[in-house]
């Protein structure tokens, strides 16, 4: 299993190892600190109810136990979900983009019906 870890220096990092070396004391590879802090404990993954949920997630680098999790941790990281915009915004993007093209459209006809008399 893989296990995230956070070291007293700030350095998060995750080691994988078997269930059955889970209490082994952990160091951190940045500052060989022996205080590191695991953010998932044991019981997580015996009888919570969204342990299942848990995924690693390839562009995170890391296991992400759900969505308020990601988003913790996109903003530690200063990303940004693709998508996360506001559907309002959007759609009043869209809207404007619709109206600006139309009124491009409409004085393009005008200058050729002008051309043409």
């Amino acid at each position: 299993m893989i296990y995230p870890y956070e070291c007293i220096c700030g350095h998060d990092f995750e080691v994988i190892k078997s269930i059955a070396d889970i209490d082994n004391q952990e160091i951190c590879p940045k500052c060989s600190s022996k205080e590191v802090t695991r953010y998932i404990s044991r019981t997580h993954f015996y009888g919570a109810s969204d342990w299942d949920k848990a995924e690693f997630n390839p562009g995170l680098g890391q296991v992400v136990r759900n969505g308020l999790h990601r988003k913790e941790l996109c903003k530690r990281m200063g990303l940004e979900e693709v998508g996360s915009e506001p559907v309002k915004n959007i759609h009043n993007r869209d809207e404007s983009e619709r109206v600006r093209a139309s009124t491009e459209r409409w004085q393009k006809a005008k200058e050729t019906a002008l051309h043409g008399l």
